[in-house]
């Protein structure tokens, strides 16, 4: 079993634990959701970096109106929330989104709700198979998927695309890749079992596989002889090779007594040991391992970039923001509920006070700069895969455009230069809340092109390593290795 659908299980076992107990669903009226849809497009208009960047306002006007003829019915809020999310992903752009009922999906989970245990890759623009949990399911790794109860899987694909916001179609791929059962349930619901059809050696084969619970997969796999427990969220340590290994994990606080997730305190503690660690032993080469990181914010890696850079850096080479009220309200809400600002909160509440709404004005970023004493001074290389996401994005980009470390992997699904900076507001009736981008963040070096970070070696995968964590690794330690000599 691949380590990351131990992770899923995990991940979802700790959130089902927090989510709440569902309650009878609210039905909200035509009238109503008709107003908070016109609230949402006249606010998304006002607050949004950019909007029509993808899709021109001509076209997004007449999706508008087709929307909103199409509310025909009471519905749910999460009906009302899937109905809206779509009209908001036909922008693709990532951070301009309605979330998906995730916790509904929780809940669902912790009473016993079974679901399709089939994890897949997207390589190449085919869907294969990576895993299934179930005894004596006949599906094997890299199995062409064709369809899922008697769907194209083309079919499938498209279906899930429309939920998700997303800059590229790469980008979707890894959010579907991560999201496969969650993405099934939400578009058919409660299935007892599915009829996977894969195609292998050019035969066709159509297997049923069982829904199952989450406690049954988590037993399943704690049963199999090749369970590996997942490694730490934050690691650091010396390899047998002498090689120096950090995986600093999430850019926010992951604590689990956390009041403030934005608390980088831990991690700075966290990251100073490593580095400490790493000079005391004189490795003379340092992996710093971003796969299948979420990202965070620059408040916590610009602390470990600190040990290593040689010249004062930031994250962005230009961060323009656009003023709205929407902005100026959630900066706001931010230094009232913070015990220490942070420095960009304090300065954005002076930017706001002096422009005005929907003017788009460059912010000027601070600078962080490296230690003045007790840096360290080995070869780095910063490890990326199409799952490095957000701030580990900023992070690769850091390092290969100031030229601290060199970037090996794979290119991230993720942009460098991309809409950031996401806020929030609510849609009055439904309380919904929308996501959208105040600024547009363009990469250190520059370039406004979109498109990810591309490693300076690449790493070419073979099926191994694109379906086993540890070989990927693997093939990372050898090529660092190989160069350091």
């Amino acid at each position: 079993m691949r380590i990351t659908i131990t992770l899923m299980l995990i991940l979802l076992l700790v959130l089902v634990e927090k989510s709440q107990a569902s309650t009878e669903p609210q039905v909200f009226t035509i009238e109503q959701i008709s107003a908070d849809f016109a609230q949402l497009y006249d606010d998304l208009q006002l607050s949004h970096y950019d909007m029509f960047a993808n899709l021109s306002k001509t076209e997004y006007d007449r999706q508008y109106l087709k929307y909103q003829e199409g509310i025909a019915r009471p519905m749910t809020r999460l009906e009302v929330q899937l109905y809206f999310q779509r009209f908001v992903a036909l922008g693709d752009i990532g951070h301009a989104r309605i979330d998906l009922p995730i916790s509904e999906f929780f809940d669902y989970l912790s009473q016993g709700g079974k679901i399709l245990p089939l994890y897949i890759k997207i390589n190449d623009g085919e869907v294969v198979v990576d895993d299934v949990v179930g005894n004596s399911i006949d599906l094997q790794r890299n199995d062409r998927v064709v369809a899922i109860n008697g769907k194209p899987i083309a079919d499938w694909l498209a279906e899930f695309r429309a939920l998700l916001s997303a800059d590229s179609d790469e980008l979707a791929a890894t959010l579907i890749e991560s999201q496969l059962p969650f993405l099934v349930w939400l578009l058919v619901g409660d299935l007892a079992e599915y009829r996977v059809t894969v195609s292998r050696a050019e035969k066709s084969i159509e297997l049923t596989v069982p829904a199952l619970t989450r406690v049954e997969q988590q037993a399943i796999l704690a049963d199999t002889e090749e369970h590996v427990e997942p490694a730490p969220q934050r690691d650091a340590k010396i390899l047998p090779n002498g090689v120096a290994y950090l995986r600093p994990g999430p850019f926010y606080n992951i604590q689990p007594d956390a009041v403030d997730v934005w608390d980088n305190r831990p991690f700075k503690q966290f990251i100073d040991q490593a580095f400490a660690q790493f000079i005391e032993a004189d490795a003379q080469t340092l992996l710093i391992d971003l796969r299948n990181n979420p990202g965070g914010t620059n408040s916590f890696s610009d602390l470990m970039i600190a040990w290593f850079a040689d010249q004062p850096f930031k994250f962005a080479s230009d961060f323009v923001v656009k003023v709205s009220p929407h902005s100026v309200a959630a900066n706001q809400e931010r230094l009232e509920i913070s015990d220490e600002p942070n420095d960009i909160s304090l300065k954005l509440a002076e930017f706001y006070a002096s422009n005005e709404s929907g003017e788009r004005f460059s912010f000027a970023l601070p600078e962080a700069v490296p230690r003045e004493d007790g840096r360290y001074n080995g070869k780095v290389y910063v490890l990326i895969n199409r799952y490095s996401y957000s701030n580990a994005v900023s992070v690769a980009a850091i390092a290969k455009d100031y030229g601290f470390a060199t970037v090996i992997g794979e290119p991230t699904a993720d942009l460098a230069t991309t809409f950031g900076g996401m806020e929030r507001f609510s849609l009055a009736h439904t309380d919904i809340s929308v996501g959208y981008p105040k600024a547009l963040i363009i990469r250190p070096n520059g370039d406004q092109t979109p498109g990810g970070v591309r490693p300076d070696i690449a790493i070419p995968l073979d099926a191994e390593q694109l379906f086993n964590d540890e070989a990927f690794l693997a093939s990372a330690l050898g090529m660092v290795t190989s160069n350091a000599h």
